[in-house]
């Protein structure tokens, strides 16, 4: 069974043409480029955040279940913030 899927798999494995590849241009050091210590997060935007998640999705890899986050959000909103 294994060699079946091998030998589906592989027959329709197509390969990339890395030689037409876009290149990555390296960032240039412009004084309006925005590094990570420039981005300010306050509590408003996350409490916003949380408002918006929708209860009834699954929870997600972390094992947290948006019901919760929104039943606690006003708890967990300015450790929330410290953190991002």
């Amino acid at each position: 069974m294994a060699e079946q899927l091998n030998d589906y798999f592989s027959s329709v494995f197509t390969r990339q043409n890395l030689s037409q590849m876009p290149s990555m241009d390296k960032m240039s050091d412009d004084a309006d480029r925005t590094s990570l210590s420039d981005i300010r997060i306050n509590s408003d935007q996350v409490m916003k955040k949380l408002d918006r998640l929708r209860s009834e999705k699954a929870s997600e890899p972390d094992d947290l279940s948006p019901r919760v986050l929104k039943e606690v959000k006003e708890e967990i909103c300015e450790p929330l913030t410290i953190i991002l």
